[in-house]
């Protein structure tokens, strides 16, 4: 799990959030229709893609931001660098990420992951401005 800190605009009050990588596919992989937006596109997998960074809000973190229906398109920032809102989850949708070395965990958005990554970069906390 990824953990940083986390910002809806600049300026604003920075919270903590929980992150994950998935893959691009898994919302569609799953049929979880998104409430606002749609899934992440292939070629925003990985870092190097040249693409900007692209997120996903759980439907409780957009509503802990105000629920803005035109948040889809705004950039927002975590751990310092900005990352387009692409969608929202539906309320119904909930993933519990399940580590061996921890408790399980709430996830607050999801980023695109692609290629390998060292064993422990799976996810992390991140902090947010709101």
């Amino acid at each position: 799990m990824l953990g940083g800190i986390f910002s809806s605009r600049e300026g604003a009050d920075p919270m903590e959030i929980a992150v994950t990588h998935i893959s691009p596919n898994l919302f569609p992989l799953l049929g979880v229709p998104l409430t606002l937006g749609r899934s992440f596109a292939p070629d925003e997998a990985g870092l190097g893609s040249g693409r900007e960074h692209t997120i996903i809000l759980t439907h409780n973190l957009w509503n802990r931001l105000g629920a803005d229906p035109g948040i889809v398109g705004r950039d927002v920032r975590l751990q310092g660098r900005p990352h387009t809102v692409v969608g929202v989850l539906p309320p119904q949708f909930t993933f519990v990420r399940n580590d061996a070395a921890a408790p399980p965990q709430r996830v607050d958005a999801y980023i695109p992951t692609g290629g390998p990554r060292r064993r422990g970069q799976s996810t992390s906390r991140h902090a947010a401005n709101r």
